[in-house]
């Protein structure tokens, strides 16, 4: 019973199982909700946290939002235009593959190679 109100649209019924695994019932999500006291608290104690975080992140948008003068200042949102150097290892190894210290300079003399052909060729 996990985000049942972010799924309550997509399924068309719902099997409720017992402690030994054993389907108790299936029935559509509304009939659950009626019948089931315990699934029925669930999902109001779920809207209220989702209430309770949307107003928590309202507020602070607005916070954010009001700067001095009271002026509407929103920060950018992107960071620096700059790739660590520890990223472009990660990127280049995986790339390779499990033996890239073959693939790389098997790569860069077939690059040359190729380059070297098409400017020999009249």
């Amino acid at each position: 019973m996990h985000n049942i109100n972010m799924a309550a649209p997509i399924p068309e019924f719902v099997v409720s199982l017992s402690s030994d695994k054993q389907i108790l019932s299936q029935r559509s999500i509304s009939d659950a909700l009626t019948k089931s006291s315990k699934l029925k608290a669930e999902v109001a104690q779920e809207k209220k946290k989702e209430e309770k975080a949307e107003q928590e992140i309202d507020a602070e948008w607005e916070v954010e939002m009001l700067k001095e003068d009271g002026k509407l200042i929103v920060e950018s949102e992107s960071s620096e235009e700059h790739v660590s150097w520890g990223s472009v290892k990660i990127y280049l190894v995986v790339l390779g593959g499990r033996y890239w210290m073959i693939f790389w300079p098997t790569f860069t003399f077939a690059t040359v190679f190729e380059c070297g052909i098409e400017i020999l060729q009249p």
